[in-house]
């Protein structure tokens, strides 16, 4: 499972690829990866739009794109998202995100566990894995008086309360 450092490497990068350009052709290749919508519905919403903004939630990259949508992707246990060479397979391939630069964005996923999401900016706290997030520690900070209401209050182990989501979000094993 990709850990947090690794998945904010992935939100910086997507800032610099992604951010400012325009997707100008959405290639589905997996529509097992969808959770909401239909590739057709995705494809009216992402293609021809450019994306405002890159930004993490816990293990979770949001792409905003205008237009009011986002874009919210979980790499699951092997997923990565790369730039294609020109010469390169999508092997592993999910779906593609072809830029208006002419650069070509894959999602790998070999053991297929990642997950995407397109909603309404309005919308993104009503997704049950965002809305049952604790605090980020990278972005929210994490106070000691909080730690120490959360940890105060349980007898379980340091390590199973670390990992647990809802305390703190994005912290893995």
């Amino acid at each position: 499972m990709p850990e947090l450092p690794e998945v904010e490497i992935v939100a910086i990068n997507l800032r610099e690829w992604l951010q400012g350009s325009t997707v100008s052709k959405l290639e589905i290749i997996d529509e097992k990866i969808l959770q909401n919508l239909s590739a057709r519905t995705w494809k009216k919403h992402v293609q021809g739009r450019r994306c405002t903004a890159v930004t993490r939630r816990a293990k979770y990259l949001l792409c905003h794109f205008e237009g009011g949508r986002t874009l919210v992707g979980h790499l699951g246990m092997t997923g990565k998202i790369v730039k294609l060479a020109p010469d390169e397979g999508n092997r592993h391939s999910r779906f593609l995100v072809h830029l208006d630069n002419g650069q070509i964005l894959s999602f790998k996923d070999p053991r297929r566990f990642g997950k995407a999401w397109l909603l309404d900016d309005a919308g993104l706290e009503s997704l049950p894995e965002l809305a049952s997030l604790g605090p980020d520690p990278l972005v929210d900070g994490l106070t000691l008086d909080y730690l120490s209401d959360r940890f105060g209050k349980t007898a379980r182990a340091i390590k199973v309360v670390l990992m647990e989501q809802s305390i703190i979000g994005g912290i893995g094993n």
